[in-house]
């Protein structure tokens, strides 16, 4: 899973990583959160039943206040799903590995 190379990123930057991809899941997270840490482990379960359709990203919380303010993270970890920049989906909390699966094929309709 890919965690955004920049530390900080400004909201104009992110938008802009976002419209590289066709679809992104996001995951708002940090680093002492022990939710987190299983949640990433099942999204990278998952991540390679994606390749090429959907991109897997992370963006630290505590280092993207800004970023985690304008998209009214108020719970770790949470996930975003974008097409383009059009945020499509929004989880709070952990999900298995199976549900997460099975949310992202339905979110994109994808069989």
């Amino acid at each position: 899973m890919q965690t955004v190379t920049k530390e900080t990123l400004s909201l104009e930057e992110f938008e802009a990583m976002l419209e590289e991809q066709p679809a992104t899941l996001v995951d708002f997270y940090a680093t002492w959160c022990g939710p987190c840490k299983l949640l990433a482990g099942h999204m990278c379960t998952i991540e390679p039943n994606y390749a090429g359709s959907v991109r897997f990203e992370k963006v630290e919380t505590t280092k993207n206040f800004q970023l985690a303010k304008h998209y009214k993270i108020t719970k770790l970890p949470t996930l975003l799903l974008f097409r383009g920049a059009e945020q499509v989906d929004r989880v709070e909390g952990v999900l298995s590995a199976q549900d997460l699966d099975l949310r992202l094929r339905s979110k994109l309709q994808l069989h």
